[in-house]
């Protein structure tokens, strides 16, 4: 990607075509509050599916150990 490229912007105030540099129009998309709860969802959903699965995993291995232990009684 050219980090020089310009993306042509019609404004609508006057119609006319104004030339946005990419690397700005990134800046402000990442500045850009309004999607930032998406992004916030979704962290929120990697960390419980994190939590999740190393809690199976505990468990799993705890459950294991249980049923091995009352299985050779």
């Amino acid at each position: 990607m050219n980090p020089t490229a310009t993306i042509p912007v019609v404004t609508a105030a006057n119609n006319s075509e104004e030339v946005i540099p990419v690397i700005e129009t990134l800046k402000h998309l990442c500045l850009d509050e309004e999607g930032l709860s998406n992004v916030e969802y979704a962290l929120l959903l990697v960390l419980i599916v994190i939590v999740g699965i190393t809690a199976w995993q505990t468990l799993g291995v705890q459950v294991s150990e249980e049923v091995n232990a009352l299985g050779s009684k």
